[in-house]
Formats: structure tokens, sequence, C-alpha cells
């Protein structure tokens, strides 16, 4: 199908010539009706695609391409049209990532609950709000998460739209927490009087990491990266010399970040080691598990993750091992405090307060259709297959927007938003995602007061 979006007059036009009008102002370019007749006609293509048939489409770029990518009209195509170019330009032409023989990376298609579970929340709870069931189903999810990976039921967590925005967050807090250390607010002030921030990692890490300290005022250049030993993970001796020359020089160390499943083999770090490392340090243990992280799960190598509730904060991917929609990335944190504060929303004097169920999403859908139970977790090792005591997997198995949160407001806490004059309320940081779920807690159940903004 060749489409061309309008003509040097400026009249729209259509593979079948210019549209007819469908109303008294012309094409029928936006509505809200006809929700059931518009998923018709592109259902069966969707069905069709599933079924993986045929050649690869990805070999078709320059025909597809060439017909999506169009200047910016001066008049939509209208209803239908629009509806033709996604079932045969889009959907014919989509990547099959939940194909059988696809190793391309560790992200899987969605499970069909999970993605109608997406269109119910996309439809239903346009709005990230406390006032919807979708608030209080993503509370749930949040909790669920928590205790299926073993995390004391004291650890708090919030979805994101991926891996990159939870490894931001975790980092976030950690940056909070060496601040509030120092009795500063960084938060709140900025870095002034945070000495030389340093992040310590592996040179296999991903780069959101650095990324993160970028984003976050730090600088990536205060990434200290260390070399690993011959198996792939973090060097601990390195580490340690390099921990000793920053503390010799007054930096100021803000986290070490473990690796939970490197992108290019897999490798998992000595996370049990560099838990008592950052315990002797008095600083952050984070570990990224965007990749690798659900393999906690596989009891042949849960002895590579050690004790998850040593952990300070977790980053981990639903869209990838639980085949929840793209955009569904989480991170958990051991002290909500200090999550609070890092991501504190400021008041005004419009604000108000009102009595609310806390929490917010559709990402439940993946448990409740496969459960929890008592499975074989074996699957978990086709992704992270059982490592050598090298802590190395096989290379097979080498593979981000958070609404409002809530804080209680009842008791103000030594060092709490309330007793520092900020908000009441926090939320993480934003994100292009719009299905992103908002922090959950994990007491789904208790009313809270919240200081919101209208």
């Amino acid at each position: 199908m060749t489409t061309q979006r309008s003509t040097a007059a400026g009249e729209p036009h259509g593979p079948h010539g210019p549209h007819e009008p469908h109303g008294p102002h012309g094409p029928d370019f936006a509505t809200v009706d006809g929700l059931t007749e518009s998923l018709s006609a592109v259902l069966p293509a969707l069905e069709d695609f599933l079924r993986f048939e045929g050649p690869d489409p990805a070999t078709r770029r320059s025909a597809w391409s060439a017909v999506l990518d169009q200047p910016l009209p001066r008049a939509g195509l209208g209803r239908e049209q629009t509806l033709e170019l996604l079932r045969d330009q889009v959907v014919s032409n989509g990547l099959r990532v939940g194909h059988p023989g696809f190793s391309g990376w560790v992200t899987t298609a969605p499970t069909t609950i999970g993605a109608v579970a997406d269109l119910v929340q996309a439809i239903a709870s346009p709005q990230k709000w406390w006032a919807t069931p979708a608030n209080l189903v993503d509370a749930v999810a949040m909790r669920w998460l928590i205790e299926l990976l073993g995390f004391p039921p004291s650890f708090v967590g919030t979805f994101t739209s991926g891996g990159s925005t939870a490894n931001l967050i975790g980092i976030g807090a950690a940056r909070q927490a060496a601040g509030e250390r120092l009795g500063l607010r960084p938060s709140l002030d900025g870095l002034a009087g945070l000495p030389a921030p340093r992040v310590y990692a592996s040179t296999e890490t991903h780069h959101v990491v650095g990324r993160a300290l970028g984003v976050l005022g730090m600088g990536r250049r205060n990434l200290r990266s260390i070399a690993t030993e011959a198996d792939g993970r973090i060097d601990l001796d390195l580490l340690q010399r390099a921990l000793d020359e920053d503390a010799a020089a007054g930096c100021t160390p803000i986290a070490i970040v473990g690796c939970a499943g490197d992108v290019n083999t897999g490798v998992v770090d000595p996370l049990p080691e560099l838990s008592r490392i950052a315990r002797e340090r008095g600083t952050w243990l984070h570990v990224d598990g965007a990749y690798g992280g659900f393999g906690v799960l596989d009891p042949r190598i849960r002895d590579l993750y050690g004790d998850v509730a040593t952990y300070d904060s977790f980053a981990v991917d639903p869209h990838k091992w639980l085949a929840a929609p793209v955009g569904t990335g989480a991170v958990i944190v051991r002290d909500e405090g200090v999550l609070g504060r890092a991501f504190t929303i400021e008041t005004g004097d419009y604000d108000r307060e009102r009595i609310v169920t806390p929490g917010t999403g559709d990402t439940t859908s993946p448990f409740d259709e496969l459960g929890h139970g008592t499975p074989d977790w074996g699957w978990t090792s086709r992704r992270l297959p059982a490592a050598s005591r090298s802590g190395r997997s096989s290379p097979r198995s080498a593979p981000t927007a958070c609404a409002p949160a809530w804080r209680d407001t009842s008791t103000a806490r030594a060092g709490s938003p309330i007793a520092h004059g900020q908000a009441t309320s926090w939320s993480c940081s934003a994100s292009p995602s719009s299905r992103s779920a908002a922090s959950a807690t994990g007491r789904p159940e208790r009313r809270t007061r919240r200081t919101w903004t209208p």
C-alpha cells in the first residue's frame, strides 16, 4: 500500500484518492467511539502475526519505512486509513520477539493477557492517579513482586518504564542517603558540600549507570570503573583499592553497583562479597538486575545473588522475563524514607489534603495469568543457565515514568520531608512512557493522608 499524506495543495489523499468527509467538519480525524469496530480491523492481522509464518518482515524495511516516514501532514488521514496503516504496515512488519527461535536478546513478547491489560489501562486509566482501580492493581503487583523476589515486606518499590529509569531511581536514592550521612539534602539543595561523588561498578556494567550519574548531576566521570577478573566479574581487590584511594583523597562514596547478569555474557558479580564491602564501608549497594535479576528464582544459581535483604536497591525488568508489556521496569528499595526524600514534590499554598487509598496499572496480569505457586523455575535457566563457580553463565543467556506516589503524613519522622518543610508526597522522575505505574509500598489497604496538586 502506498499512501500519500497530502498533495501540493494540501488536500489529504489516501491509497484510493481524496478522503470522503465523515462529518460536518470533514474527515473523522480523532474519535473515542467505535472501539470494537476499530479493534476488529486490526485483530486478524495481529493473530496472523503471532503465527510467525512466512519470511522475516525485517528484510522488508525499505518498503514499509518509505510508507511510514512522511512529512508532517497538513490534514490527517482519518480513522479508517490510519487503521489500514497499522494493519498493513506496522503489524505485518512487526518484530518477531515472541518467535520460539528468536534469540536476539532477553526481552520477551507480552502474553495475550498482558497485552489486553495494557489496552485496558490505556483506555480506562489514562491518568495514573489515586482514584482508579488501576492504581491499586499496581500497588498489589509491586507487593507481589517484592515477595516473589524474596525481599522483606519492609522494602518498597515503584514501577518504571524500564531498567534505565529503575537504575536512575536507585542511584538517586543512594545519592540522597550519602548526602544525609553528611547532614545534607541533595535533592533539595543540590550537590554543594558533597565533594567528588563516586559510584563504583565493573567495566561490564551497563552504560545506563554512567548516564544516571550525568542526569543526577554527579557527572559521568565520577563513575569509577573497576576491571574484571578473568571470569568477567568485578575484581574485588581493585575495588577495595579504589575505595581506599578515594577515601584518602576526600571523595564521597555514593554507591557500589553490582551486576546481576551483564548484557554480554550474563555474568553475575560476587554480590554477597559486594554486600559485605558496602556494609563495612558504610555505603549503598545498588544491584542492576535488569537483565538477569529474575535468575534469583532458579535454585540452581540462587546462591550467586546472596541475601537480597542486604541490598539497598535493586533494578529489575518484568518486561524481559515475565512477558509483561514493554515499558514495565521496577526498582525496589530498602528505605522508603530515603526514596521519598530523594524524589519529593515540593508543595505550594494551593495544595490540599485528601484521604486516599494508595497505589496505581495493569501489571498484576502476568501473575494473575501464570500464578506463583510452586513452579519449576527451570525456565529461568534458559535465560540465565546454571553458572559455574566463577559466576559465568553461557553466552546464550546474555541478553522507563512514574505517577505520583504516596507518603504517610500522620507522623513526621526525623529527617522526613515534613521535618524539612518539604512536601508530604513524592514521585519518581518523569519518563516518556505513559504505561508505567506509580509508586507502591506494599501496603495498599492502608488509608493515608497525602498532599496533592489538582
